[in-house]
């Protein structure tokens, strides 16, 4: 037969919750009261590497502040980006890259469905989006890159 022993009991020990300093209710503020949000269209040969260089933003550091964001987007829309500014002053500012986006392509389907030889491409701010037959630009100024490849394939089709 088998005694059973009884242990002597347990101390328990509740350690103290550590103490942190409280938010003071000056430090809370509306984000817009406390930075600014821009937007920025690069061109489409701009790197994110580039973004990063202070020497990128001498031309608008004037009008950025510390902690403001940043939303970048070259002009194809291929990717998406959100910058910190960390510091800035005179001809010079310093971000950080806080995430970048590449988007995928809108509308897929319709280039694949381009006539042999033509091409959609973006041809700038001022021309947007283009459809070409070899070198030459058959129309231009389309908003998006499926409604340039819609244009051609509706226009063969007629």
């Amino acid at each position: 037969m088998k005694t059973a022993t009884i242990d002597a009991p347990v101390e328990l020990q509740i350690k103290p919750r550590p103490r942190f300093p409280q938010l003071k209710p000056s430090q809370l503020a509306l984000a817009e009261a406390k930075r600014n949000s821009w937007t920025a269209i690069v061109t489409n040969d701009t790197t994110v590497e580039a973004l990063q260089c202070a020497d990128f933003w001498p031309l608008v550091a004037d009008r950025l502040s510390r902690r403001d964001l940043i939303e970048v987007q070259p002009e194809d829309s291929s990717w998406w980006a959100e910058l910190l500014v960390r510091d800035c002053g005179q001809n010079y500012a310093v971000l950080v890259l806080l995430r970048k986006i590449d988007l995928p392509p809108l509308h897929p389907h319709t280039v694949d469905a381009l006539p042999a030889g033509h091409t959609c491409e973006f041809l700038g701010p001022e021309r947007l989006w283009g459809i070409l037959r070899g070198s030459e630009v058959l129309r231009a100024e389309f908003q998006t890159k499926g409604e340039a490849c819609m244009w051609i394939i509706e226009a063969l089709r007629s």
